[in-house]
């Protein structure tokens, strides 16, 4: 306990001082990376040659001695143990030589038996209370394969033990896998041996098993008996005897594949492979392309198996082998899972990746949990994290707006004379990272990332923050002392904060964000009416961007070649889906009145505007709202409008 809590100290020490200080001196950063919690520590369970392994009650004792002795708040003691994996586990292992034959389908897909393959409930460090619970027959007997009814929650297990169990539902850090294996050997094909995993025909597959629920009658751990698969996937045959049978890919499953063999390798080489909740490589990039070179599933590096795990879950491994003289030599095999023994406060603290670390570390995690569907009628899997919907995402239209114009841009590679024609790129899949939600738990943004490659393995980049669009207003006061024909206007300003640009007086056209039903003119009229006071009639406006876009976009429709985007202004096309659809308004007034709008207070309090206004003459609006985007394109498109006398 001593040496674990001194460890534990000194990365207590660290982190507070990254929380007072950003720039850590490189020499802290050394010092850590001495200690082995570099990337390459990360892959190894066993550092420090002789491992120290907190038990759960160690890890409940030294958060009590870091919360009072320390005075560090709980979310801060939860980012100190992530950072220093000062996490529970639990190991099950079996040395002992087993053989697993192709050519046989009984034999070919194979839970073994033989060896250690079921590790511990997620959460457990053993099997629990249960008289023989850590008989061999636990984790290596293969269930009788039934349908999963109605699983056990994380209260039911912290009852079948007396120590300290997860109070997050999805507590796991990571898993390591260890093999010591080979094939049989030696290969048909001499190309073989200069792509080792390609063609290799041994292999190991995770698997995931659920308690059931009916089969729970007392606070005790239920027999393996009650465990029922979740993968491999059952099938109902009449020939079984009681209905169900195993369904196993013939093929190598990118989703579970944990570590092939390298062909044509004669000797023992031994396996250590780590899925972490970390872990962010999607199955389509040129990382999941390199997975699969080192002899793991492409779509193993992403982390979700790992975040998704709940307490109680059971992780299997199955050794496979395929094909007529091809075996898959055993030895040992281990499986670590690892988790995390957290407080329940709030978090909303972010450490950044430093030099030496390749991957950031959430103080939040549960955040990255994440649910799949498939969007209709595009097919597409879509990622949400904890906390999302599907129905929520779906009522959110600038999802559905950017992913069916995405999916029609991408439908007009189908031209030959398209750039992207010969190889086009297709969207693979979409994460939603985070959400904001406004009032009423309405979405206001959303952030995303999305797989988009083409058949080479070639991406484009695909990281958006969507808002949806927005509208601006060219407001211009004509003193009513000129002649119709006099350049002589002033335009209408705002001035209000902006903490987004870290402005508390930024300067730029009225705006505002249109909402779900798409009513641009109306809400440009009611922006003016809030933000400057002016009530106006939608026939008022004249839309300067339809204007200047009818031209160009009549020429792609006719061509077939055009998108279909929206006739706006794109002010970050690089990283948001927001345009900004541009109005402009003329009105003469009496020149006495423009002096009683400089300084105006206007904007609607309850919403949090505090706007002033500011009038300027039209010949000075360039350098005025030189900040603007906005402000610069109203500016241009209205005088490119004038000169080809569209206004």
């Amino acid at each position: 306990m001593p040496i674990a809590f001194s460890c534990v100290s000194i990365f207590a020490f660290f982190i507070c001082g990254y929380v007072m200080a950003v720039n850590m001196p490189g020499i802290v950063w050394s010092a850590i990376r001495a200690l082995g919690l570099d990337e390459v520590s990360r892959e190894n369970p066993l550092r420090f040659g002789d491992p120290y392994w907190p038990s759960p009650v160690d890890i409940a004792v030294v958060r009590a001695m870091l919360f009072r002795s320390k005075k560090l708040p709980h979310d801060l003691i939860d980012a100190v143990f992530d950072f220093a994996e000062y996490w529970a586990h639990s190991m099950t292992h079996l040395d002992e030589s087993i053989h697993i034959r192709g050519g046989n389908e009984e034999r070919e897909n194979r839970f073994l038996v033989s060896i250690c393959l079921r590790s511990y409930p997620v959460g457990l460090v053993n099997a629990g209370a249960r008289q023989n619970a850590n008989d061999q027959p636990y984790t290596t007997a293969l269930p009788t394969p039934r349908p999963l009814g109605e699983t056990l929650d994380a209260s039911f297990f912290a009852k079948s033990v007396k120590y300290p169990t997860p109070r997050l539902a999805r507590p796991v850090r990571k898993i390591v896998f260890t093999f010591k294996s080979q094939d049989q050997g030696w290969a048909s094909d001499p190309g073989d041996a200069e792509s080792p995993y390609s063609k290799s025909w041994t292999w190991f597959e995770a698997g995931l098993e659920k308690f059931d629920a009916s089969c729970a009658n007392d606070e005790s751990l239920p027999s393996v008996s009650s465990l029922r698969p979740v993968h491999p996937q059952i099938h109902q045959t009449s020939s079984d005897p009681v209905g169900y049978n195993y369904t196993h890919q013939l093929l190598h499953s990118p989703e579970w594949e944990i570590k092939r063999n390298m062909t044509a390798f004669g000797k023992w080489q031994l396996h250590v492979v780590t899925w972490s909740y970390l872990d962010d490589i999607a199955p389509d990039s040129e990382g999941g392309q390199a997975l699969e070179a080192k002899g793991r599933g492409r779509g193993t590096g992403d982390g979700k198996f790992v975040r998704q795990l709940q307490v109680g879950d059971v992780v299997t491994v199955w050794g496979k082998a395929r094909f007529g003289a091809w075996v898959n030599h055993i030895e040992s095999v281990r499986i670590y899972v690892f988790w995390a023994i957290l407080s329940l406060h709030p978090r909303r603290m972010f450490i950044r990746s430093r030099p030496g670390f390749a991957s950031p570390w959430p103080l939040l995690p549960q955040l990255r949990i994440m649910s799949t569907f498939k969007s209709s009628p595009h097919g597409i899997p879509i990622s949400l994290p904890d906390g999302l919907s599907e129905s929520q995402l779906k009522a959110f239209k600038p999802f559905t707006s950017w992913i069916d114009t995405l999916a029609k841009s991408l439908m007009l590679q189908a031209n030959a004379s398209h750039p992207f024609h010969p190889d086009p790129y297709a969207l693979r899949s979409v994460t939603i990272q985070s959400y904001d939600l406004f009032g009423a738990g309405r979405l206001g943004f959303v952030k995303l990332t999305a797989s988009v490659s083409n058949s080479a393995g070639e991406t484009l980049p695909a990281a958006a923050l969507l808002r949806g669009p927005s509208v601006a207003m060219l407001v211009m006061m004509v003193p009513d002392d000129v002649p119709p024909e006099s350049d002589e206007r002033y335009v209408v300003l705002t001035v209000q904060p902006r903490i987004p640009v870290g402005s508390l007086s930024f300067v730029e056209l009225p705006a505002g964000m249109v909402d779900g039903s798409g009513n641009f003119k109306g809400v440009a009229a009611r922006e003016m009416e809030e933000e400057l006071g002016i009530t106006i009639h939608e026939d008022e406006l004249t839309c300067l961007s339809e204007l200047a876009g009818t031209s160009s976009m009549e020429q792609q429709a006719t061509d077939g070649e055009g998108e279909n985007l929206a006739a706006a202004m794109f002010p970050s096309a690089g990283g948001c889906d927001e345009h900004i659809t541009i109005y402009s308004y003329e009105r003469r007034i009496p020149r006495s009145k423009l002096s009683e709008w400089e300084g105006r207070l206007t904007g609607v309090r309850s919403h949090g505007e505090k706007i002033t206004l500011k009038v300027v003459p039209m010949q000075h609006l360039w350098k005025e709202g030189a900040r603007d985007a906005k402000c610069l394109a109203a500016l241009a498109l209205w005088q490119g409008l004038r000169r080809e006398k569209k206004l």
